[in-house]
């Protein structure tokens, strides 16, 4: 089973998507945003969702969500990860932890971590 990095803020008090946008700019070098991905997603997964008739809680979830994209990459730029920044959301940061291990990412994710103030979680996932 695939760990993740999961970044969740202390009291669930989450930074709004512009704020963390905002602190990537002026802390990292190499980075990128999609819109337009992370919204198609968003809109995939709310309709999976009302589908398999999910809670209202997880459908309330995506309904109005404004997803961003953001992808931070190493100083050479021939790795990256990526997360969706969003509303009242914590932060699931892909590849799994093991992927990003071997591309020598971990220290980008604590730094990010840092740098919004959320705390590290790691979650197993399928």
């Amino acid at each position: 089973m695939a760990k993740y990095f999961a970044l969740e803020a202390a009291g669930k008090r989450y930074l709004d998507p512009e704020d963390i946008i905002k602190i990537i700019i002026q802390n990292f070098t190499n980075y990128e945003f999609d819109e337009e991905t992370a919204r198609k997603e968003a809109e995939e997964r709310l309709k999976f969702l009302k589908d398999m008739n999910a809670d209202q809680i997880l459908i309330d979830m995506y309904k109005d969500a404004k997803p961003v994209r953001c992808l931070i990459y190493n100083s050479d730029k021939s790795k990256h990860f990526h997360f969706d920044v969003s509303n009242n959301q914590g932060i699931m940061v892909f590849p799994d932890y093991d992927h990003l291990e071997e591309d020598g990412l971990i220290d980008l994710v604590q730094q990010l971590a840092e740098k919004i103030g959320y705390q590290i979680e790691i979650e197993q996932g399928g």
